[in-house]
């Protein structure tokens, strides 16, 4: 008896236990579920958004619509829309149309991955087939298959609805199936999902929560990843035939339904936010509508919780504006410059020598606009660039890009010339020239000087007059930037005259012809003495008896035959002899002009130096001739006293 009830403990112990575990597992881990709706009776959708907030993409292609459904995903700015027509392709959106790519399949969903750049997953539920491409262009055959028909694992009937989660698995709805299959990179797996499921179409996860839609059961099932249990949500005016879904980064959901109304079941795109359902695209023709035919057209949401449908009466992608016109980073010259989601002034120092800025800005949206961007010019100083993001929407966003290029230290020369010809030997980082020299005919000199950089000073440049000797120039250059100064220095030398080529005149007395022998002349008595003074003897010339006058030294032009001097009355009489003859040649009206001569042409000064020599030497003469004439008369006045002594 003993035994049983320890046996009895023991059990009930041991299921307490079990059921404490069972407790904490389910409650340590709570999942963020969508609070559940309330199911109030059926009501009148809420109206959608005004259609002006979507625009008609285009169709592209050679069929010029999308005939019919094919799958629909947006990521990473690429929206890839799938056509399974009779020439099924990709087409891939570029912001203004679509680009097609053909495939030998028939599309049925779309999903890019999110862990692998330009890698897209695409199920073909004609062939039960799941393929992949990691080829960028999209080239035909670069699909491979990595599920085929069949009920095993990696194998499908009737694929539909696929997703690429962060973690690295691959998920497709198996609706043939009626399962859920996941490839982790290695094997394919089953997923557990609800027991109560009818018709699963599509699946998406968020947040760590999967959402897969049930198109005959009427509701979206729902469960946490690590969960087992799945829960149901569901509403009897707004879910009905629910088929393709797409969750935003708020977690809001979209679906495809049908509404039920008191118009009856009509196709919707229906918003689930905060626990309320609403209409969000409605029935009707063109953008932000839909068209109320039976068939299943996807949906999807970019990376800016913007939407993209197909409609199917018109065979049209419509796409939901964006409104988002913000620059996250510049690039200028090479160098990122990130900004603060409220920043919209950048700023970049710059060295005096980069003459121009790079400016590329990159948008958060892609299908904004930017206006300002591309290469300019720099000026010295502060530089301001406006640059425009545009949204979609037409909302533009002004930011500023301000650089600041340093002031110019360049302080340098390209050329020094005089007279328009460069010096010997210049270079621009030679700082001194001693090797110049001109004539002095030539000492008055245009002296130019350029600088490296338009924007520095350069002084001491003009008309240069230059004196005999050495003459020392200076041409300054002062930089931009006020703080770099550099002189150039040169010395020129100014040659003095050159003499003339033939000997200059100087003073001398009246030629007078070599004496040759002649008979001796008969003296001619003098006048009578008079008190009237008698005129000069004129001088003609007269041939020496061998018919030639020996030559003299040239006279000094502006000299004179030297008069004969007024006969003193009281001097006694004399004999003057005939005047020598002179030489035609030495005429004074045949000689040169030359300056005025000084003391009777004996002595010719040329310059002001010589003058004041002579006038010291004259001033030094008058002083010891005074000395003298005084010595003289202190001697005669001794003189004439000595007989008195005696």
């Amino acid at each position: 008896m003993k035994k049983n009830n320890s046996r009895i403990i023991l059990t009930i112990l041991i299921v307490m236990v079990f059921t404490a575990v069972i407790l904490v597992s389910v409650y340590a881990h709570p999942v963020p579920y969508p609070p559940s709706p309330t199911c109030s009776p059926l009501k009148t959708p809420t109206p959608g958004p005004i259609p002006s907030n979507w625009k008609d993409t285009g169709a592209g292609g050679t069929s010029g619509t999308f005939t019919s459904s094919g799958g629909l995903d947006s990521h990473n700015g690429r929206t890839a829309a799938g056509n399974d027509d009779q020439d099924p392709s990709v087409r891939i959106y570029n912001g203004e149309g679509w680009v097609e790519h053909p495939v030998y399949f028939q599309p049925t969903a779309l999903e890019w991955s999110n862990v692998e750049e330009h890698v897209l997953y695409a199920s073909d539920n004609i062939n039960n087939m799941v393929l992949f491409t990691p080829d960028p262009g999209l080239n035909i055959g670069a699909w491979l298959p990595i599920g085929h028909p069949g009920s095993g694992l990696g194998e499908f009937i009737n694929p539909n609805g696929i997703f690429s989660h962060q973690s690295g698995d691959f998920y497709v709805v198996d609706t043939g199936n009626n399962r859920v299959q996941y490839f982790d990179g290695m094997t394919w797996n089953i997923l557990a999902t609800p027991q109560d499921a009818i018709y699963m179409v599509d699946i998406c996860i968020h947040n760590d929560v999967i959402y897969i839609t049930d198109y005959i059961g009427n509701c979206i099932w729902y469960r946490g990843l690590a969960d087992i249990t799945w829960l149901r949500l569901a509403d009897i005016t707004y879910l009905w035939s629910p088929s393709y879904l797409d969750i935003n980064n708020q977690g809001e959901i979209f679906v495809l339904s049908r509404v039920h109304s008191t118009d009856g079941f009509m196709k919707n795109i229906v918003k689930y936010s905060g626990g309320i359902f609403s209409s969000y695209v409605t029935t009707g023709s063109g953008p932000a509508y839909i068209g109320n035919n039976a068939s299943s057209e996807e949906i999807g949401i970019n990376d800016h919780d913007r939407l993209f449908y197909r409609d199917p009466m018109t065979g049209i992608i419509y796409k939901e504006l964006c409104d988002i016109n913000k620059i996250p980073a510049f690039n200028l010259n090479g160098t990122m410059f990130p900004l603060l989601p409220a920043q919209t002034d950048v700023f970049l120092n710059v060295g005096s020598d980069i003459d121009i800025i790079n400016i590329i800005a990159y948008k958060s949206c892609p299908f904004s606009s930017i206006g300002g961007d591309g290469v300019f010019p720099l000026d010295f100083g502060e530089n301001l660039f406006p640059v425009t993001c545009t949204a979609e929407t037409g909302l533009p966003r002004e930011y500023t890009v301000h650089v600041t290029r340093e002031l110019s230290d360049n302080a340098l020369l390209s050329d020094i010339s005089i007279n328009s010809v460069t010096i010997d030997g210049f270079s621009p980082d030679i700082f001194t020239y001693t090797d110049i020299s001109y004539s002095y005919d030539h000492l008055s000199r245009i002296l130019t000087a350029v600088a490296q950089d338009e924007n520095a000073t350069v002084l001491g440049t003009g008309t240069i007059e230059l004196n005999v000797g050495e003459n020392i120039v200076i041409i300054t250059v002062i930089a931009q930037n006020t703080i770099n100064i550099q002189p150039y220095v040169l010395n020129i030398t100014g040659e003095a005259e050159e003499p003339s080529s033939s000997p200059t005149p100087s003073p001398s007395p009246t030629p007078t012809p070599t004496p040759t022998p002649t008979p001796t002349p008969t003296p001619t008595p003098s006048p009578s003495p008079s008190l009237t003074p008698s005129p000069s003897p004129s001088v003609s010339p007269s041939p020496s008896p061998t018919g030639s006058v020996e030559p003299s030294p040239t006279p000094e032009p502006s000299a004179t035959p030297e008069s004969t001097k007024t006969p003193d009355p009281t001097a006694s009489a004399s004999i003057s002899p005939t005047p020598p003859p002179v030489n035609p040649s030495l005429q004074p009206s045949t000689l040169q002009p030359s300056p005025t001569p000084i003391d009777a042409g004996l002595v010719k000064y040329r310059d002001w130096r010589n003058i004041l020599i002579i006038l010291a030497l004259g001033i030094g003469g008058g002083a010891l001739g005074y000395v003298g004439v005084a010595m003289i008369r202190k001697s005669i006045k001794k003189k004439g006293k000595r007989p008195d002594k005696d």
